[in-house]
């Protein structure tokens, strides 16, 4: 899951004192904060819903991967809203000292935290080496490996980590390119997004059957690090392109949030349907199928994140509520924990017991409990550390400028 805000900003405020870069940003996109939340509680719902008793439809486990989809390109445009330009050594490495602060701190207690409290036979499918599959975890290069079970070790949403770290490295170049070439840039990075689902429509086969222990050519459709490149290539894109986007929309509240209200009805739309576009698009092989059925909203998302960063009409101005804002704060901790949480509530109540609207609302309850915890006592105390070792080792001040 994709980590979409600078974490040293207080809410409201326009510049980071603690940035290790001593630059400043624009003010905060906390219209957009909320949608984070939003769509890790689809993929939680996908994830648990069938565990307390309700069938999940055809649906739902597409639109977690719409979800999926929904935080690369948002990624993608937040931190070119935040970082127009990275056009010095040192600004770089205050860049990629930002991300590592927000993105492994949570995710290495989450790992030690399960490591203590969840048994062994939990922690890896059989025929996977424990030993290699905690250093590819920790690591965040699990997504590298093609093989189920590798990919899912330990706390298997956070694969998602493994591609955010790739996009993270290859953001700065990604930028430069970009920007001196949008579309032909944009073109090439679904041209590298691409090769893997066509090289699983060349070798063919099946997903179905394949232990979790066996290479699994079919993680190449949208695991693969490199197959999330367009997605998050398009968020840059719109972001660069936002100021002509928000020329266009009207100036009146009441325009702008029929705007505003169409752009939400293009997002539950998209998440609904998805669902038909691998069988659509089966003629073109079931890599490329696959991989279409979890990419082919990001147009749609790209369209609708820059409506609402306009924060023009009625819906934006809902959205951005401090207690909205605060729900998508939450939306980082609450995807880590949604899993191993799962397997501890398994454990303790058994699954007959934990089945129905009770249980489903008590999950749910310690789960924004267990994330409110998370946030306040770990992710923002150590990404702020972080920060503060990484201001003092590069200076206050920076060669990276707007």
């Amino acid at each position: 899951m994709p980590i979409t805000e600078d974490p040293t900003r207080p809410r409201g405020e326009r510049a980071a004192p603690e940035s290790p870069a001593g630059r400043s940003y624009p003010p905060r996109l906390d219209m957009l904060t909320p949608l984070r939340f939003v769509a890790a509680a689809t993929i939680v719902c996908a994830h648990a819903i069938e565990w307390f008793g309700y069938p999940p439809g055809p649906w739902l486990g597409h639109a977690a991967g719409a979800s999926l989809s929904f935080f690369f390109v948002l990624s993608g445009f937040v931190l070119a809203y935040n970082y127009p330009a990275l056009d010095s050594t040192r600004g770089i490495r205050a860049f990629l000292a930002l991300r590592f602060a927000r993105l492994w701190p949570l995710h290495a207690f989450v790992f030690a935290a399960l490591l203590a409290t969840l048994p062994w036979v939990s922690w890896t499918s059989s025929g996977i080496h424990a030993g290699i599959a905690a250093i590819a975890t920790v690591t965040l290069v699990q997504a590298w490996i093609p093989v189920v079970g590798y990919l899912t070790a330990f706390n298997g949403p956070a694969w998602t980590l493994s591609v955010d770290a790739f996009l993270y490295g290859v953001f700065p170049a990604l930028l430069v390119r970009l920007r001196e070439s949008p579309m032909r840039a944009l073109l090439g990075a679904w041209l590298v997004s691409a090769c893997g689902p066509m090289l699983v429509s060349a070798v063919g086969g099946s997903n179905a059957g394949i232990p979790n222990d066996a290479w699994n050519w079919h993680l190449f459709n949208h695991y693969f690090p490199p197959s999330r490149l367009g997605e998050f290539a398009l968020g840059i894109v719109a972001a660069q392109q936002r100021s002509r986007i928000a020329d266009r929309l009207p100036r009146g509240t009441t325009g702008a949030t029929i705007i505003e209200l169409a752009a939400l009805a293009m997002l539950v739309a998209a998440a609904v349907c998805i669902h038909r576009v691998p069988s659509l698009a089966i003629g073109l092989g079931t890599g490329v199928a696959d991989w279409l059925g979890a990419v082919s909203a990001a147009p749609v998302f790209a369209v609708a994140i820059a409506v609402f960063a306009a924060n023009r009409g009625g819906v934006t101005r809902l959205l951005a509520h401090r207690a909205c804002v605060h729900l998508g704060d939450l939306s980082y901790a609450t995807y880590l924990l949604h899993a191993p949480l799962l397997t501890l509530f398994g454990i303790l109540v058994g699954g007959s017991a934990g089945s129905g609207a009770v249980g489903a609302f008590s999950f749910a309850a310690v789960l924004l409990a267990a994330a409110e915890l998370a946030w306040r006592l770990v992710e923002v105390p150590a990404r702020r550390a972080i920060v503060g070792l990484a201001a003092a080792r590069l200076g206050p001040q920076s060669a990276d400028r707007r």
